[in-house]
């Protein structure tokens, strides 16, 4: 389901940054691929990645990846049921600039049996400009994204490196890891219509039929819903405004309209809820459940979206899984 592709996207590589060591040409033309020796690494939490773990990062609690709080710099590694030429389609100089990201380098790589891209962006954010190299990989089935971040102010130090290591990452289809859920840092409980479908980076997708869709595949289109957290601190003052611009943000969309907002408290912290209508990109009419959930330092994300035909139903179902949001004991 296109769907979950886009969302894929939002919450990985689009948001942070990654890339590979070899060689880079500007713009997007492409450069021949360069030959990678065998890495060794460690595996990334949650993931069936391994990579080289660069100095002074550490694994992180609150995704798949690495972080090095002294230089607000991450390496996030991202898995996504998605085809690799479609996962990577928007990977242009139009398609990272609708998304706040200036192209800097674009080339071809292959990363370990796969063949993907080594691009290197930049972009603002909290009012700092980030540097990002971003690699991505993958085949018919399946597409990795490697995305490192650090501030443009740390270039010297880190570019060089962060590019060496994502470059690093190792896919191996036949490892089996542990169900990726134990390593969300909350619980929630499912519905009659919404299972447990899978876990991209940190965040929980839930559907109808309690499988991540294959390319094509229609089964669970009529709802999906999914809940993740922010990748770092972010204290928000307006938490109503704030709430009502990640509305706006929702992956392929457009013609919304707001049916109700409130203050409400969930999993017993503040939180903001919003109600909508709006239609996708193939004139599909959808009713969209928002819940934002704000801790002291972060929030936390429950977005929920319904044909316009089963709303009625799934609304209260909607609202029973937010309900049901639990923090795990630090």
């Amino acid at each position: 389901m296109k769907k979950i592709v886009k969302t894929s996207l939002l919450v990985s590589a689009l948001v942070a940054g990654t890339s590979p060591a070899f060689s880079q040409s500007t713009g997007e033309s492409p450069t021949k691929p360069a030959t990678q020796a065998t890495v060794t690494g460690v595996l990334v939490r949650g993931t069936r990645v391994t990579m080289q773990q660069p100095a002074g990062f550490e694994q992180s609690k609150d995704f798949s990846g690495f972080a090095d709080a002294d230089t607000h710099s991450s390496v996030l590694v991202t898995e996504m049921p998605a085809p690799f030429a479609l996962a990577t389609a928007g990977f242009t100089t139009e398609g990272l600039a609708t998304r706040g990201m200036k192209l800097l380098s674009k080339s071809e790589a292959q990363v370990g049996e796969y063949p993907g891209l080594l691009i290197e962006v930049e972009q603002n954010g909290y009012g700092l400009l980030f540097r990002k190299w971003l690699t991505a990989f993958g085949d018919k089935d399946l597409t990795v994204v490697v995305t490192a971040s650090f501030p443009a102010t740390e270039a010297d130090s880190l570019s060089a490196k962060l590019k060496a290591a994502v470059l690093t990452a190792r896919y191996n289809k036949q490892l089996k890891i542990a169900d990726p859920v134990e390593n969300l840092p909350f619980t929630i409980s499912g519905s009659t219509d919404l299972k447990v479908a899978g876990v991209i980076q940190n965040t929980l997708v839930m559907n109808a039929t309690g499988a991540m869709p294959k390319q094509g595949d229609q089964s669970d289109k009529r709802s999906v819903f999914v809940v993740g957290k922010a990748l770092g601190s972010l204290p928000i003052s307006d938490r109503a405004t704030f709430t009502k611009a990640r509305l706006y943000k929702t992956e392929g969309i457009k013609d919304v309209e707001i049916i109700s907002e409130n203050d409400v408290t969930t999993g017993g912290l503040a939180a903001r809820e919003i109600i909508a209508k709006a239609s996708e990109k193939d004139g599909r009419q959808v009713t969209i459940f928002l819940n934002m959930i704000f801790p002291t330092d972060t929030y936390f994300i429950m977005q929920g979206i319904a044909d316009a035909a089963v709303s009625e139903s799934m609304l209260p179902q909607f609202r029973a899984v937010a309900n049901s949001f639990k923090l795990k004991a630090q």
